[in-house]
């Protein structure tokens, strides 16, 4: 899941800073006049320039908003890639390249009628996922361990689309809610699940980088968030591309609420990287290339194999149940606050069945 466009979005990849006037004057201007042409050229001078703040935070300053406004609160709506890389050269070398090298590659030229402009942030976190669901694929709980706190998060089913938009099978819509919590508080909630047979599926560990895209016309943003998933079970990796709904800025031509606009959208970006960054070389000498897929992490902790058309086949990891409990442990032992057996003893009494990511 990607994250809402905060203050900690800058520049990645400018070491010196110069004065911003230029570019918050054009931004202002096209606020005032609603002119895309200045806007664009904004996003032209920001890529050719140093700058202190994100280029969308310069857009959010100017609209005089802290932070995007989102349309469908506690409703995700994203698409996923399926990254896979091969050697340009086979001289068996191992991967030397970062998350971010992948989203420098993608790029959004600010052409006179762009229909998306890039904010390359390319924010960077890491942290550990432990997931909760029933074994039927019904996805509900997972905490995040990450930066020292623990956030739960609670999820509810895949909603499909039907506007009768090509490729729109390839957009999730799903409830979702986030929220900083506390090993207590993540008990209570897995207790609240008990009817729905939930338990402890496994963990992974999540490294991942997140850039930004701003539509011209309507003012939404969607975030492009590379991760790298590596199952604590046998070191297997899942690579993707997630495009992700978060929001949009007050003072554009937008159509509030009308998701069918958000839909075509996030199809519109994933033509637009499976077009043009298939086989793309990095610096590095792997090949990368991007296909859609509906393989939630969830999916893929369990081993189960997400096919084409969407559907799902069995689980494949074969760890014990037992043995999965145990490793639940190491959640309180990372809070130090719980005893490790109070918190493994709780989560045994819930039902076995679960749900999501």
């Amino acid at each position: 899941m990607g994250g809402n466009y905060g203050d900690g979005c800058g520049s990645s990849c400018r070491s010196s800073y110069v004065q911003t006037d230029d570019v918050e004057t054009l931004v202002e201007k096209f606020f005032s006049s609603g002119k895309r042409e200045h806007l664009i050229s904004a996003a032209k001078k920001y890529l050719n320039g140093s700058y202190e703040k994100g280029l969308i935070r310069y857009v959010l300053d100017a609209a005089d908003v802290s932070e995007a406004t989102n349309e469908f609160p506690g409703i995700e709506i994203e698409s996923k890639l399926e990254i896979s890389f091969a050697q340009a050269q086979s001289d068996g070398a191992q991967r030397s390249f970062e998350l971010s090298d992948i989203l420098d590659v993608i790029e959004f030229p600010p052409s006179k009628n762009a229909r998306f402009v890039k904010d390359p942030c390319n924010l960077e976190s890491a942290g550990t996922n432990y997931f909760y669901g029933s074994d039927d694929g019904a996805e509900r709980v997972t905490v995040i361990h990450k930066g020292g706190n623990f956030y739960l998060k609670q999820k509810g089913d895949v909603q499909p689309y039907s506007f009768g938009i090509a490729g729109e099978q390839f957009v999730l819509r799903r409830p979702e809610t986030r929220e900083l919590t506390t090993p207590p508080e993540i008990m209570d909630a897995l207790q609240r699940y008990q009817h729905e047979g939930i338990k402890y599926q496994g963990k992974i560990e999540k490294k991942k980088a997140e850039a930004f895209v701003l539509q011209t016309l309507s003012g939404r943003i969607y975030s492009l968030v590379v991760s790298d998933a590596r199952r604590n079970l046998d070191e297997k990796e899942q690579w993707q591309l997630e495009i992700e709904y978060a929001g949009y800025i007050p003072g554009f031509k937008t159509n509030v609420g009308r998701e069918e606009e958000i839909v075509d959208d996030i199809v519109t970006l994933m033509k637009h990287v499976c077009f043009f960054y298939n086989n793309l070389p990095l610096d590095s000498g792997e090949l990368v290339s991007f296909a859609p897929t509906t393989e939630r992490k969830y999916d893929f902790i369990r081993g189960v194999k997400v096919d084409g058309d969407g559907s799902r086949n069995g689980r494949t990891n074969g760890k014990a149940q037992t043995a999965i409990d145990e490793d639940f442990g190491l959640l309180s032992e990372l809070q130090g606050g719980l005893q490790m057996k109070a918190l493994t003893a709780t989560t045994s009494r819930i039902p076995r069945d679960s749900k999501k990511e």
